[in-house]
């Protein structure tokens, strides 16, 4: 580093610095926390999380975590053992389709033409952050939303709908169905309040999920009008017609939120190297 980078460096870490002590004194003084806690706050934030690693010379090295190439709570290498993103979403539009084929085999259901709101489509999203304070090499897919014109109103005819789904999803690894008002926190007065009924038997919306390996899933939605008794879900809903999506259906999608792009495994790998064998830290908070 030259004189002139070294001194600008400094600069601007001085400045970094004086900022965010001013910044950490205005928060203070508007929530009423001591300054030095936010502090250490916004620095976790700015820097993310930090191991010292010694060697058995006594030698000491930082690892930077908020450079990890993966994300926190998957293990990178199943990453890499895993599907690529393109591999990934290529399986994942054989396995809808056969549930389309299924569902309209046994129900007779049509299916609509893709929302215009999904249009144009690219199922490759930006790269997730790694929750250490960085970004990750790793990607966000989503695939498009089939919808049935129509849905079944018996509970039993939904149930045997989750059933076939369920089963063509046990084939690429992913898990039974589980219904969101099961899984969330949700009092009977929230589910009639949002979802229009106590239980699904009632409810205008029956949402839920099935998980898949490397950070994959799949979500999944009946919306039936004939269960809104006061009209307010129709209302509320008519307006998204505009741009192609159904009132009355069964729709379900493809999702993953860490998945490696073709191509990028070698380097994955050289930016792995300096986090192989260290136990991961806590996420930061944001």
């Amino acid at each position: 580093m030259t004189g002139q980078s070294a001194r600008t460096g400094h600069r601007r870490r001085a400045l970094l610095i004086a900022a965010l002590l001013t910044g950490a004194t205005l928060v203070a003084l508007m929530v009423g926390l001591p300054a030095n806690a936010v502090m250490r706050w916004m620095l976790e934030s700015s820097i993310g999380r930090v191991t010292v690693v010694e060697d058995e010379a006594g030698g000491r090295r930082t690892v930077y975590w908020r450079e990890y190439p993966g994300v926190a709570g998957v293990d990178s290498r199943d990453v890499l053992d895993g599907p690529s993103a393109e591999e990934a979403y290529a399986a994942s539009e054989a396995m809808t389709a056969r549930m389309r084929a299924a569902i309209t085999a046994e129900f007779g259901l049509e299916w609509a033409p893709p929302a215009s709101a999904e249009q144009p489509f690219d199922p490759f999203h930006e790269r997730t952050q790694n929750w250490y304070g960085g970004e990750s090499m790793l990607t966000t897919v989503n695939g498009p939303t089939s919808q049935t014109i129509g849905v079944p109103t018996d509970w039993s005819d939904k149930e045997r709908m989750l059933e076939i789904i369920a089963r063509i999803a046990a084939d690429y690894g992913f898990s039974a169905p589980t219904l969101d008002a099961d899984s969330w926190d949700w009092t009977e007065e929230d589910r009639i309040r949002d979802l229009g009924g106590a239980t699904p038997e009632e409810q205008v919306i029956v949402a839920g999920s099935m998980m898949g390996p490397t950070g994959q899933w799949m979500f999944f939605t009946f919306q039936d009008l004939s269960k809104d008794v006061d009209g307010r879900f129709e209302r509320d809903l008519a307006p998204s017609t505009e741009h192609g999506w159904q009132l009355n259906t069964f729709s379900f999608g493809f999702g993953a939120n860490a998945l490696l792009p073709e191509g990028d495994e070698a380097e994955f790998e050289r930016r792995l190297a300096p986090f192989e064998g260290l136990e991961p830290p806590e996420p930061v908070e944001t």
